[in-house]
C-alpha cells in the first residue's frame, strides 16, 4: 500500500514472508549515505528514525503479523514548502 496523506505525509506498507529485521543495518547505511540524520534509539521496538533538510520526520518500522508474515512500514513527513 502506498498512500499520500495530506500534502506532506507519505506512507508505504509492504508485507513480506521473510523477517526483514537484518536489513536495518543496510537501511541505516543507505539513509546516512543519502544525507539523512539517523536515530536508532527505537531499534528495540523495531523502528529506525530519520530526518533531513527535506524530511521533517521519518521511520522504517518492522512488525511481525504472524509466523510467516512481516510488515515493513516506511512513513515520512516532508518539510513544508
Amino acid at each position: 500500500m502506498d498512500q499520500k496523506i495530506g500534502s506532506n505525509t507519505h506512507l508505504l506498507q509492504i508485507v513480506v514472508e521473510t523477517d526483514p529485521t537484518p536489513m536495518f543495518a543496510d537501511w541505516q547505511s543507505a539513509l546516512v549515505a543519502a544525507g539523512h540524520d539517523v536515530n536508532d534509539s527505537m531499534m528495540f521496538d523495531g523502528r529506525l528514525l530519520f530526518s533531513s533538510s527535506e524530511v521533517e520526520s521519518g521511520q522504517i518500522a518492522v512488525q511481525s503479523l504472524d509466523e510467516a508474515e512481516f510488515m515493513i512500514q516506511i512513513d515520512m513527513t516532508m518539510v513544508p514548502d
